[in-house]
C-alpha cells in the first residue's frame, strides 16, 4: 500500500529548500490556479508545519487524495506542480521517496540531450550555447543564452552593430540587408516580413525578460524552455538559408 503521507511529506521537505529555488507561496499559488482546474485543500497541522512548507505540503495532498485517478496519474500531478515551482528537479531523489513510500514504478529517467528532445535535432547553436545550462536545469539561463546567441548571430550576418529589436527592424524584413527570398511576390514579402517581426519578437518576449530579471524572480520550466528553444532553433535555420545584399 503507498503511503501518500510519507511521499508527501518528504517532497514537501525536499522542495522546499533553497536548493531547488527561492519560490515564494504567492508563485506557488499562481502556479497551481494555471495548471489545475480545482482549489487546493488544506491537510497540514499547524503546530508542526509553517510557511511553504505547510502550503505545498497542502497542495502535493490534495493531489494524493484526488478520486477517480490513478496512482501514476497522481505522481504525474505532482512532478508537474514540482517542475512549475522549481528551477530544476531531481528525478532520482523523487524516486527513491517513492519507493520508500511504496510506489514501485519509478519514473523515467530524463534525458537531457537537447538533440533527442524532438523529432528534428535543435539547431547547433543553440545547442553549443544552451545544452550545459539546460541538464544543469537552469532553463531561465537557457533561453536566455539561446537568445543572445541568435542576436550575435544575425548581427555578425549583416554586419550590423544595432542591437535587439532595433537589429532585427533594421536587416531584416523587405528593405533589410539580409534576405532568405527574392521578395518577388506577395506571398514571399509576407514571409520575410514575418520573420522579421518573429525575430524582434524573440528580442522582446525572451531575450529582454531574461536579461532584466534574476533568475530567481524569473520563472520558467522545462517545457516552456523546450518550446522557446524550439522557436529561437526554427528562427537560426531562416537565417542560415538567408544572404546578404548590397
Amino acid at each position: 500500500m503507498i503511503n501518500w503521507k510519507y511521499i508527501v511529506t518528504k517532497l514537501s521537505e525536499e522542495y522546499h529548500s533553497p536548493g531547488y529555488g527561492f519560490w515564494t507561496e504567492e508563485h506557488l499559488r499562481r502556479s497551481w490556479k494555471i495548471t489545475f482546474d480545482f482549489p487546493p485543500s488544506r491537510f497540514h497541522d499547524p503546530n508542526d508545519m509553517h510557511g511553504n512548507f505547510a502550503t505545498l505540503f497542502d497542495f502535493l495532498a490534495t493531489i494524493a487524495n484526488l478520486d477517480n485517478v490513478t496512482d501514476q496519474e497522481k505522481i504525474e500531478k505532482m512532478v508537474i506542480l514540482l517542475e512549475n515551482i522549481a528551477d530544476k528537479i531531481d528525478i532520482t531523489t523523487i524516486n527513491k521517496v517513492l519507493v520508500k513510500g511504496g510506489y514501485e514504478v519509478p519514473l523515467p529517467e530524463p534525458d537531457d540531450s537537447l538533440a533527442s528532445t524532438s523529432v528534428n535535432s535543435m539547431h547547433q547553436q543553440v545547442i553549443a550555447n544552451c545544452a550545459k545550462f539546460f541538464k544543469q536545469g537552469h532553463f531561465f539561463t537557457c533561453v536566455n543564452e539561446a537568445c543572445k546567441a541568435y542576436n550575435k548571430a544575425v548581427q555578425q550576418k549583416s554586419g550590423s552593430d544595432k542591437d535587439g529589436n532595433e537589429l532585427m527592424f533594421a536587416v531584416l524584413g523587405n528593405k533589410g540587408k539580409l534576405r532568405f527570398n527574392a521578395g518577388s511576390t506577395e506571398t514571399e514579402k509576407n514571409e520575410f516580413e514575418g520573420f522579421q517581426f518573429m525575430s524582434a519578437g524573440i528580442m522582446k518576449m525572451f531575450r529582454n525578460p531574461t536579461s532584466h530579471e534574476t533568475a530567481l524572480s524569473g520563472k520558467i520550466n522545462k517545457q516552456e524552455c523546450l518550446e522557446i528553444l524550439g522557436i529561437i532553433s526554427y528562427m537560426f535555420r531562416q537565417l542560415d538559408k538567408s544572404t546578404l545584399i548590397s
